[in-house]
This record gives C-alpha cells, sequence and structure tokens, in this order.
C-alpha cells in the first residue's frame, strides 16, 4: 500500500563442482602448483530466507522498516577416497532501521538502526584431530547517523558500536561531504574507520596436514580517506 511496504524472499542454492587440488610434495618440482585431481569435487547447500515490512509516515518523511533473514548453508570436500572435509554454518539477523528527514530547501536526515545477529559454526571434517562441537558468536550493533542535504552542498556522519560475545566491543566512525560549484564541479572528501572480524572458517577450519584455523586471530582495524574532483559537461 502507500504506507506499508512487505518483502520475502526464500531462495535454495545446490552446488556440485569438480574442483583442482594444489600439489603439497615439497620434494616435487611441482611444488605449489596447480594440478590435475580426479576425484576432487566439492558439494555447497544453503538455504536464505527474508522477511521485512517497511513503514512510510509524514508524507514520506518518516521510514522505519524492519527485518528478519537467515543463511543455513553446508559445504562438503570429497577426494578420490571419499569425503574429506566440511562444515556448517548459520545465521540469524533482525534489524530496525529508522529514518525520519526534516526541512525543505535545506534537509537534515536522523537514522537510527539496532541490529541483532548471531552465528553458528560446526566443523564436520571427519578427522580425530577436529573439534564437531558447534560454535556461535552473538553481535548487537548499534547505529546512529546523521545527513544534510542541499542544491550544492552535502555532509554526513555516522557512528557504529558492535558489542560481540567472542571479540571486543567495537566503536567505529565515518563523515563525509561534497561541494558543487555553479561550474558543475563538484569536490568531495571522505574519512572513516572499520573493523573486520576474523571468519570462522579463519578461525576453527581444518584441512588435515594442508590448513588449520586459528582460534586466538584478533580483528583487522582499518582507516580509510577519499578525495575527488568531478567535472560535469553540457546541460545534463
Amino acid at each position: 500500500s502507500d504506507s506499508v511496504h512487505v518483502t520475502g524472499v526464500l531462495r535454495y542454492s545446490n552446488t556440485d563442482a569438480d574442483m583442482n587440488d594444489t600439489n603439497y610434495d615439497t620434494t616435487s618440482p611441482l611444488f605449489g602448483y596447480v594440478i590435475d585431481t580426479p576425484g576432487k569435487r566439492f558439494k555447497n547447500e544453503a538455504l536464505y530466507g527474508l522477511l521485512s515490512a517497511k513503514f512510510t509516515g509524514l508524507d514520506g518523511r518518516w521510514i522505519t522498516s524492519l527485518s528478519g533473514q537467515f543463511a543455513d548453508t553446508e559445504r562438503k570436500g570429497y577426494s578420490s577416497f571419499g569425503f574429506d572435509s566440511g562444515n556448517k554454518g548459520v545465521r540469524h539477523k533482525g534489524s530496525l532501521v529508522s529514518s525520519l528527514t526534516l526541512g525543505s530547501t535545506i534537509q537534515h536526515r536522523l537514522t537510527g538502526v539496532i541490529d541483532v545477529e548471531r552465528e553458528s559454526f560446526q566443523n564436520t571434517t571427519p578427522s580425530p584431530y577436529v573439534f564437531n562441537g558447534k560454535r556461535h558468536t552473538n553481535n548487537v550493533g548499534f547505529v546512529g547517523q546523521y545527513e544534510l542535504f542541499s542544491d550544492r552542498f552535502s555532509f554526513g556522519a555516522s557512528v557504529r558500536h558492535d558489542e560481540n560475545t567472542r571479540f571486543d566491543d567495537s566503536t567505529t566512525w565515518r563523515v563525509q561531504s561534497s561541494y558543487t560549484l555553479p561550474t558543475g564541479t563538484r569536490a568531495h572528501a571522505a574519512y572513516g574507520t572499520g573493523v573486520k572480524n576474523p571468519t570462522y572458517y579463519e578461525l576453527f577450519g581444518y584441512s588435515d596436514g594442508t590448513y588449520i584455523g586459528n582460534p586466538d586471530l584478533k580483528p583487522e582495524k582499518s582507516k580509510g580517506w577519499e578525495f575527488g574532483i568531478e567535472q560535469r559537461l553540457g546541460h545534463n
């Protein structure tokens, strides 16, 4: 309707593909090279779902959306001797996003976000050296964002705080701005910080003789900036 929009998505994926391995024999002149590996293949099976509702009020100035989604995946690897590696993963996520726009000639937009996420991982590799129990991580994120828009100038600032049960809590932020001259020249710049947590496979993955995860890995932090100038030509 004019004020309510509901979306539902359900997707199933099944992949069965051949693959080639790498020669791990250090005495071979082909060590480290990709080699033909008959019988080497993998199977991926995944189910994804999303249900969301968007509510619009105040003549389109106030938009709120509520969504829930999940991903249930399983990967199995096979050699010429049969099943030799695999893992299962499940992710559930719920989000609430609300945005309010004020003003006319100069517009101000305030946005708040809360998202809750739970991930679980299970290694199914048939080896006595692998822990086959489930591990899980919960994360709750809070976001606040302010944006300003006019004919020539725009500005935005946002901050996000994540509370995580496996890693240290983190706070990241970003600012950006742009200005357009009467000549059609637009200058823009941005600066921000970020955090990337290790994946479950990087933490706990295992392939006998070739790969062992490291549960002591720490999140990686980043800082980034950009600056640019654009020139519009013609009337469009």
